[in-house]
């Protein structure tokens, strides 16, 4: 109960979206799309984000997510999507080389999980980066 609190009421239906979210992500995902972001002519970002349905991958917001993830891997610099693809001596530094444990580049108080389980619990889709790649010029 929110106990007539405007913002308790937010912050429990921000919670209970995040919690519907969650239990979304083991939908599969064959729908979505490949997102190219080209950062200064010297940056090239590739992210395949994926969704449950054609109808989803079309949507701008979803297609704005995409490009959001471009910027935030130029930015960022993370080298996996998840925790499961760190050794033991990277575990330390997981928040910054795991895309998804990151801090949202344009919402700091956030992480990338979280901005991703936004868009999951708004459509009522599981979402998920399945890879990513960066080139920099002359690298």
């Amino acid at each position: 109960s929110s106990d007539g609190s405007y913002d308790k009421a937010l912050k429990f239906l921000y919670e209970k979206g995040l919690t519907s979210a969650t239990k979304r992500m083991d939908r599969e995902t064959n729908q979505g799309v490949i997102y190219s972001y080209v950062h200064s002519n010297r940056i090239g970002v590739l992210v395949e984000l994926n969704c449950e349905t054609d109808f989803v991958s079309r949507n701008v917001e979803f297609v704005e997510l995409a490009k959001e993830l471009c910027v935030q891997i130029v930015l960022n610099d993370p080298k996996y999507i998840d925790e499961t693809d760190l050794s033991e001596d990277e575990k330390k530094d997981a928040k910054n080389l795991v895309l998804l444990k990151q801090a949202f580049y344009k919402e700091t108080s956030i992480t990338v999980e979280d901005h991703i389980k936004q868009h999951i619990a708004k459509f009522g889709e599981n979402i998920k980066v399945s890879r990513f790649y960066k080139m920099i010029l002359g690298q």
